[in-house]
């Protein structure tokens, strides 16, 4: 923006480090230029990028500054994007580096040949490599050349978080002048601010006071809230988006680099190249025209915009459409301490209604100066209303059409469609909103998301006539609009947000469950499609079909129903999936259709699945996408079955061998916090390597938000699973175990057992022809480890292996058998069933075929132990004590279930327990959130449901039944059978009616009519 200032006055006392100053009396005297010509042409800015390279100081504790890089551009462009032959182009760029000696040392020999060599190739009167005495000479060299350059933005990488909190603190440890320090910034300073340590990854508030007159570009920052990666280290971004290598030096590597010429050379350009990163980066994102587009919609700082405070904005959004109203806005909540601000980060980014999180997180909602509710409590709770509804999916293999149908901007539209707003609601005295307004005046919010979609409306519009960087301007507008109206509903939500509102927030969500629910039913009923799941804002529909016109037909059809209800929402088609394989709620994997100039091609996309997480290792990823690529490949179920096992038995071999790369072991996580605020960090593995670096001197990959790499290993020469010692004291961070590699040595078995077999396991679930057990016999493990449960209680209906087996062998395989005991020698036999033993005994009696038999299979002739002799009574049961044993069985199983031992789902953590955690992480029922969580992301379920228990009762009923098997014998046959269950009957009559009556006040086996049936 040009401004005009009406009236103003030079003043002889310079309080800024600017060229030319003066004082306007009145804000009244300042306008924006209304002049189409002065304002049609945005100038340029400078862009510097700078880099420190330093080493820790054991004895203050403290990175002392030994080389500093800048890279300057210097005019960039904040209205469009630059390509980079633009920025590149000779004459836009300079560069200078300064480099200290080593305290008590002195350089190598040669390398002030060296320097003076590259300051002559550089030109006459150019220097851009300098070499000082001292840190504090270092300091002002560079105070002395960004003052020369006057910068309009500084970009670093993790500039926020270290760069400018190391140069700060070491300006005043050296004693650095004020007039040499505050040279940062363009403001004049004398008295250095308290530099708090860095707030997570932003700077402090005396960090960016430093900074006054020019904007901070963190590309640290700028990723997270663009990108998603496995991590956002500046090798890791250098790669996945640059396209180039990136070469790492650590701290306590410098010193050595001072001992030559060349390796001192190959120093500074390192930290030269990491300038030159930072500013490839920013460019590459786009950051300043994005961020700026975001500030001009918003009406905020652009400083703050670059900081990533996006509920900030949309705070300003807000205070300036309800200031232009003329109303009185509420008071901005009081802040509360940064730890308990990160515990409620913690629970609202998992809470039950995600959503508040997602909508600000569209561009990574940055939480850490955020605040809780009082009737929040510190993050132990629940959420604090119900968010989106996520339908139970129909798990399983799809080979033919599935159809994404997605609610454009879901809850911006709901807002819209039912006028809701602060303005429109009547809320009660306990400030709920029972129903929706009955204003037709539109209120405040649904006014300016109107406005926000008309406008991104009209910008796609002149997209498609652009070309070039015309496009890419406009691009970056809508993209800017679309981000700002999806991050609206957030601020309703937010406990920290000036315009928190609970119960809007609650009927928006209300509103969005309904239209969800009333979109499936109208689907499934009115349409006869079949959905296989929902979430949110979506729904999936399996069309059956392999012709793709015809599936899209379908959701056509089901896109004009559904949008001919609503005025402001909208249905529209997301993606056409060739095969998918649907595992659980928010996981999923699918061959997705797409067209790149009218010709379609297959891509594949994973959703919450354990490839895309960070904390699985890369060579588990690789074998999870070989086995996905497999499974959705369309190949027979025996050849896929076949490729997966052999795959399996040629990785365990290779790795048993020390043939995988070392690289392919690394496991990576995040660090929420600071590693030394962590109370359990004895039990997390990425704590425990970052206070290790922390403690050896490490100024990366130590800090809160940062992505820490690991192994986990054995010591030479120690049993394979490290016997007592825990995973998170094994785990090594890879520099580690490349130092001493003769200590260390990877955990096969914890790889083969923990990483890859629990990812195989899950997507091999619906896959028929191979099981966990046999996976684990390709891996080289025990297969008894990993045995079935009898119900895979967390992933299957338990009735399925009631209703739809039709051989009782097969239907009761997984029970536990009738066991009688002797009461003369207490032998124990495990009862065949009466009916098949007693038909079986017939039957060679009929061919007087005599084979040798079971014990057992006479028992239900003799009612006696097969073990005892034959006198009188002994070893006979009496019908008294087979239904008293019944019942004492029975009754155990019935005992088992109410324990109420639960265990977690995740096959590589089965924690199990009889604790209730009522704690809340997405969207999980309450009391199944594993206790490892966050370091399990499984979910808790019953060992032994209401369905085993039903099936063993049945089990047993089925074992002691002499009526069932009769009534379908051949008439000639039943006459025979008759007498011999007659002489059985009255024996085991009354363990029968026992068995029967526990079986039948089991509630699994009953069905509420009045549930499923509806009368006038």
């Amino acid at each position: 923006m040009i401004l005009c200032i009406n009236f103003y006055y030079d003043d002889d006392q310079q309080v800024s480090w600017c060229k030319y100053e003066i004082v306007v009396d009145s804000p009244r005297d300042i306008q924006a230029a209304s002049s189409s010509k002065i304002t049609s042409e945005i100038p340029p800015v400078v862009v510097t990028a700078i880099s420190l390279k330093t080493i820790f100081n054991e004895k203050h504790k403290a990175n002392e500054i030994v080389s500093a890089s800048v890279i300057c551009c210097h005019k960039a462009k904040i209205d469009t994007p630059m390509l980079a032959s633009e920025w590149k182009k000779p004459g836009l760029l300079s560069h200078f580096t300064v480099v200290r000696k080593l305290d008590g040392g002195i350089f190598p020999l040669g390398f002030s040949k060296v320097l003076a060599d590259r300051n002559t190739k550089a030109g006459p009167g150019s220097t851009v490599l300098s070499m000082e005495s001292s840190e504090r000479a270092l300091l002002n060299c560079l105070m002395t050349e960004l003052h020369k350059l006057d910068t309009d933005v500084l970009v670093g990488h993790n500039i926020s978080g270290f760069d400018l909190d190391v140069l700060l603190n070491r300006a005043q440890a050296c004693r650095v002048s004020s007039s040499m320090w505050s040279k940062l910034g363009r403001l004049k300073r004398s008295v250095m601010p308290k530099l708090f340590k860095p707030n997570g990854s932003r700077a402090s508030k005396g960090i960016m006071s430093c900074l006054s007159g020019r904007l901070l570009c963190d590309t640290y920052i700028c990723s997270r809230d663009l990108l998603k990666e496995v991590s956002y280290s500046l090798t890791q971004l250098a790669k996945t988006r640059l396209n180039k290598d990136r070469k790492e030096v650590h701290s306590h590597d410098i010193p050595k680099m001072f001992q030559a010429s060349e390796s001192l050379i190959e120093l500074i350009e390192y930290g030269e190249t990491d300038a030159w990163l930072s500013m490839e980066l920013m460019f590459h994102l786009s950051v300043l025209p994005l961020t700026r587009q975001l500030t001009n919609i918003s009406g905020n700082l652009w400083g703050e915009t670059l900081q990533g405070a996006r509920a900030l904005r949309v705070e300003y959004l807000l205070l300036h459409a309800f200031h232009s109203k003329k109303y009185v806005v509420p008071d901005k909540r009081r802040s509360y301490p940064v730890k308990e601000a990160n515990v409620t980060k913690r629970r609202m980014s998992h809470s039950a209604d995600n959503r508040v999180a997602e909508e600000l997180e569209v561009e990574g909602t940055n939480f850490e100066n955020e605040v809780p509710d009082n009737d929040h409590g510190k993050g132990k709770k629940g959420p604090a209303y119900a968010g989106g509804l996520v339908l139970e999916p129909k798990k399983g293999l799809y080979d033919k059409y599935v159809l994404l149908l997605d609610f454009n901007s879901l809850y911006p539209s709901i807002i819209q469609e039912y006028n809701i707003c602060f303005t429109t609601i009547e809320r009660s005295s306990d400030g709920i909103a029972s129903r929706l307004p009955s204003s037709k005046t539109p209120g405040v919010l649904p006014e300016l998301l109107k406005n926000l979609v008309e406008r991104r409306r009209n910008v796609k519009k002149l997209m498609k006539s652009a070309s070039g960087l015309e496009l890419q301007e406009l691009d970056i507008r809508q993209q800017a609009l679309k981000l700002t109206a999806n991050s609206m509903y957030g601020c309703l939500g937010f406990s920290n947000s000036r315009f928190y509102a609970k119960p809007l927030a609650e009927l928006i969500t209300l509103q969005g469950r309904e239209i969800l629910q009333s979109t499936v039913d109208l689907v499934q009923h009115n349409l006869n499609f079949e959905v296989i799941y929902g979430d949110t804002d979506s729904i999936m529909i399996y069309s059956g079909l392999d012709d793709i016109a015809k599936a899209k037909a379908i959701a056509g059809k089901v896109i004009q129903e559904v949008n001919k209800k609503y005025r402001c929402l909208e249905i529209d088609l997301d993606g056409v999936y060739k095969r998918m394989l649907l595992l659980k709620k928010k996981k999923y994997a699918a061959v997705k259709i797409q067209f790149k100039d009218g010709t379609p091609y297959e891509v594949i996309e994973r959703k919450g699945i354990d490839m895309v997480r960070r904390d699985w290792s890369l060579l588990a990823k690789e074998l999870g996408d070989f086995c996905l690529t497999q499974i959705l490949s369309g190949g027979s179920c025996e050849d896929v079955v076949e490729s997966i096992h052999n795959a399996l038995t040629k990785v365990q071999d290779d790795m048993r061998s020390g043939q995988v790369a070392l690289e392919k072991y690394v496991i990576t996580k995040t660090l929420t916090k600071p590693p030394e605020a962590y109370t359990d960090a004895k039990n997390q593995p990425h704590v425990m390597v970052a206070l290790r670096l922390k403690q050896s001197g490490h100024t990366s990959g130590c800090s809160a938000h940062d992505t820490v790499p690991y192994i986990i290993c054995n010591e030479q020469g120690s049993s394979s699973g490290g016997g007592s010692t825990g995973i998170a004291q094994r785990a090594r961070h890879p520099d580690e175990l490349k130092k001493d590699s003769g200590k260390w040595m990877i955990d096969i078995e914890y790889y083969l057992s923990q990483q890859i077999h629990p990812v195989v396991s899950r997507l091999c679930a619906s896959i028929q022809g191979t099981s966990p057990e046999r996976l684990a016999d390709c891996l080289g493990l025990d297969s008894s480890r990993f045995q079935s449960r009898s119900t895979e209680a967390a992933d299957s209906d338990p009735s399925g292996s009631l209703l739809f087996v039709g051989n009782d062998e097969e239907r009761y395989h997984s029970c536990e058998p009738l066991v009688l005991t002797c009461p003369t020698c207490s032998n124990t036999l495990d009862c065949p069933a009466i009916f098949g033993s007693l038909y079986k005994a017939s039957n060679e009696t009929t061919t007087k075929v005599q084979p040798p038999q079971e014990p057992t299979v006479n028992f239900w002739h003799t009612m006696r132990c097969p073990k005892c002799p034959e006198e009188a009574n002994v070893g006979r049961l009496s019908p008294a004590m087979i239904a008293n044993q019944v019942r004492r069985q029975a009754e155990r199983f019935v005992s088992m279930y109410y324990k109420g031992v639960m265990m977690c789902d995740d096959e590589s953590c089965k924690h199990t327990t009889r604790s209730v955690n009522l704690r809340l992480v997405g969207d999980s029922e309450r009391g199944t959130v594993c206790p490892n969580y966050p370091r399990c992301n499984g979910r808790l379920v019953r060992k032994y449901t209401e369905g085993d228990l039903y099936k063993q009762l049945s089990y047993f009923c089925y074992v002691l039944d002499t009526e069932r098997g009769l009534q379908k014998m051949e008439l000639t046959k039943r006459m025979g059978m008759e007498e011999e269950l007659n002489k059985v009957r009255g024996v085991v009559e009354a363990a029968v009616s026992t068995v029967e009556k526990m079986r039948d006040r089991c509630a699994y086996g009953w069905v509420q009519l009045s549930n499923l049936l509806f009368t006038g």
